[in-house]
């Protein structure tokens, strides 16, 4: 009975063992990883990897591991032995979907399953335009992917291209030692790209009163001058920064994904001791990995597509950080969003328009990006509108006229003035026109403008040049008073006819001016109760213009009214000491 019982027993053991899968299959015992210094436990997921990518395996146990591309042929076979190993490295060619993990017999239910994807979106066909409107460039156009291109979300991303040359301020949102921080943010090219990040006090400025502006800084646009600026205190910080993005692990079951996405760094930086200044000559150069490789200090491959630029400083027991939303591509990065728009899955068609002021960095990167199981594929394209810059420097003043307008005698695409300065959207190629500029309502003539012929490039800038001298106007009573308000009409004589020019108007004792050219003018004054028209004449240098108001009305009236109290006074005292002298005679 008893030798019964044990076989039964033994049976009953020796089934289970045979049913159970080997000790390797616990997936909570595989990790995989793009090097091997940083591995992800199986049991959370698989990463998703991309061509040009490495794939590192680690399992406490030994045995013959086996990786099968989609259509189940075996790419690669290495022994796993307790630390970790190379397997593959994935090919340009190589299939994207499902890879498989197996051991050397190829126990399917064994397996351990991983995904590749591609990291290029594919676009059929791109359309944009431009155009102006209230100040600002419109970008518009439509996109056509593939039909299979977007299988997910994703998202259509317009960006300010950042150049070497012109690098980005960023005012944090927080203060060191009561001082209000500013990022300088750079890139470097080359054969190492990297991120410069340079921190900086910014002392706070006092702009002079505008209250106070002389006529000709109203008219002709002179630029504000600042004071010089505050005084900073170094500060001593420990700094650090890491550029990061989420990687999917994705875990299949029955049929089933499971996508988890991990906060990673694919390059870090620091921590490093620096001095923060006004100057920001200290920086942190956060080095770039090649797409698809593992720099030292990260744990993931770089990848096109949407991260995070974050910066760490450090003063005291308290750690400052701010955080950048950073696209990566080919070409560079985009720092400046300039907006998105979602895309729909199974939409392969998306129409856009975005909306940007107009000034400098009128470069663009059209970003699109499809999420697939988790990870980015990205399409970009360069946009670089093919706007002219204009702007007017008068040589008599030496400082940028803001009130004018130009307009051309070949057409444009588009043309318009902001701040002073006027955009002109060409077409294909340059432009040479005639022009005419008009100066504080005055049209300029013949010779009076330099160049007289004016050529227009894409992305070029040009300066109009003119000599025009400062009038200096003091209005004044017969007396010699200034006369402390009134308004003037312009008018400047063209043969026969006289043309308007522009109003002005004063409201205190100081004299009004303004930049006027070369010409025969004619001003007409109005005040309080009294007109009168003035000629004068206008050469290359500065003059003084005195105008004279004969008849006054209201404000004569109270002149008069003071110089007759004066006599009246004076009268009286006279009659006050005939009188005194009168009684003091009788009296004797």
């Amino acid at each position: 009975m008893k030798a019964r019982t044990t076989i039964l027993i033994f049976v009953i053991i020796a089934s289970l063992l045979v049913q159970l899968p080997p000790i390797w299959a616990d997936n909570s015992n595989f990790k995989l990883g793009f090097s091997p210094f940083h591995l992800f436990d199986s049991s959370l997921g698989s990463p998703v990897y991309m061509q040009g990518e490495e794939l590192w395996v680690f399992h406490p146990e030994t045995f013959v591991l086996s990786l099968l591309d989609p259509r189940g042929k075996e790419i690669s076979s290495k022994v796993v032995a307790g630390a970790p190993v190379h397997l593959y490295t994935f090919q340009e060619n190589d299939l994207h979907g499902e890879w498989i993990l197996v051991d050397s017999e190829g126990i399917r239910h064994d397996e351990v399953s991983l995904l590749l994807v591609g990291d290029t979106a594919n676009v059929i066909q791109s359309d944009t335009n431009f155009k102006f409107d209230s100040g600002e460039l419109i970008v518009e156009g439509s996109l056509e992917l593939e039909p299979d291109a977007i299988i997910g979300p994703g998202e259509l991303v317009l960006t300010k291209r950042t150049r070497p040359e012109l690098p980005l301020e960023f005012l944090t949102d927080f203060v060191l030692d009561s001082q209000p921080l500013n990022l300088q943010i750079s890139q470097e090219f080359g054969e190492q790209r990297s991120i410069r990040i340079s921190p900086h006090f910014v002392p706070l400025e006092e702009d002079k009163s505008t209250e106070n502006l002389s006529m000709d800084e109203e008219i002709a646009g002179e630029e504000i001058i600042f004071d010089e600026r505050d005084e900073v205190t170094p500060v001593g910080v420990l700094a650090w920064a890491e550029a990061t993005y989420f990687l999917p692990l994705v875990k299949i079951s029955e049929q089933k994904k499971i996508v988890t996405l991990r906060h990673e760094a694919f390059a870090k930086i620091g921590p490093e001791r620096m001095v923060i200044q006004a100057n920001g000559n200290d920086t942190l150069t956060l080095k770039l990995p090649s797409v698809h490789k593992v720099g030292q200090e990260g744990s993931v491959p770089m990848r096109y597509g949407q991260g995070n630029l974050t910066i760490f400083i450090q003063l005291g027991n308290t750690i400052h950080v701010t955080s950048l939303k950073v696209v990566f591509l080919p070409g560079g990065w985009g720092l400046t969003s300039v907006g998105s728009i979602p895309l729909m899955p199974l939409n392969n068609v998306a129409s856009y328009s975005f909306r940007v002021p107009l000034g400098d960095g009128m470069d663009f990167d059209l970003i699109q990006i499809a999420r697939v199981e988790g990870a980015d594929r990205v399409w970009s394209q360069e946009l670089s509108p093919p706007i002219a810059r204009i702007s007017v420097f008068n040589l008599g003043s030496i400082h940028s006229i803001k009130d004018y307008s130009i307009s051309f005698e070949k057409s444009v695409e588009d043309i318009t003035t902001v701040n002073g300065e006027t955009f002109v959207l060409l077409g294909r190629g340059g432009l040479l026109t005639d022009y005419r500029l008009v100066v504080n309502g005055i049209p300029l003539r013949e010779g009076e403008t330099n160049p007289q012929i004016l050529e227009l490039n894409p992305f070029g800038q040009r300066i109009i040049v003119v000599t025009i001298p400062k009038i200096t106007f003091r209005v004044v009573d017969h007396l010699g008073s200034t006369v402390p308000r009134g308004n003037m009409t312009l008018m400047r004589s063209n043969d026969t006819v006289d043309e308007f020019a522009t109003n002005i108007s004063w409201s205190s004792k100081a004299s009004p001016h303004l930049f006027l050219p070369s010409g025969l003018y004619r001003a007409i004054v109005q005040t309080e109760g009294a007109h009168t028209t003035a000629t004068f004449e206008v050469g290359e240098r500065d003059v003084d213009v005195e105008i004279m108001i004969e008849e006054l009305g209201p404000v004569l009236d109270i002149n008069l009214v003071i110089i007759a109290i004066v006599v009246i006074t004076f009268e009286g005292i006279l009659a006050l000491l005939l009188w005194r002298r009168t009684l003091l005679i009788s009296h004797f």
